[in-house]
């Protein structure tokens, strides 16, 4: 029995490094481009790394000696170059029941009002909220 175990753990162990190892390899196949772009006080990021993998980005703020992570998209009005783009990640109301044969689930999704800063006014799912956060910058 305790040589099972030995194994066993040896067995879990040598999987945790192998995954390492591979988590390392990918990371040395990574390759990060920083193309300045002065015009819009911006930096043009492209990463080229395993599939689903992520980054940050920090940055320093002149007198501070901590680093702290930033957005990646930039929502401020100056920002002209940039458009954001989001996939319906959020359940509509036309697939009610339609996760699971019979199901009641997404029965009635609650609906709120949008207010943009140009004054239009939209009713719209409240799982959308984040769809026009990203793409909406006016929004009130």
């Amino acid at each position: 029995m305790k040589i099972l175990k030995k194994m066993t753990i040896v067995s879990v162990l040598l999987i945790i490094m192998l995954t390492y190892t591979q988590i390392l390899v990918f990371a040395a196949e990574s390759e990060l481009t920083l193309t300045p772009k002065p015009e819009t006080n911006n930096i043009h990021l492209k990463w080229t790394g395993p599939l689903n993998s992520k980054y940050r980005v920090y940055q320093k703020k002149p007198g501070s000696s901590n680093f702290e992570t930033i957005g990646l998209t930039d929502f401020s009005p100056e920002a002209i170059d940039e458009e954001v783009k989001v996939l319906n990640v959020y359940p509509h109301s036309k697939n009610v029941g339609r996760l699971w044969p019979g199901s009641t689930a997404f029965q009635s999704l609650p609906m709120v009002n949008v207010t943009y800063l140009d004054g239009r006014t939209e009713t719209i799912e409240k799982s959308a909220l984040l769809k026009v956060w990203m793409e909406g910058r006016n929004i009130k």
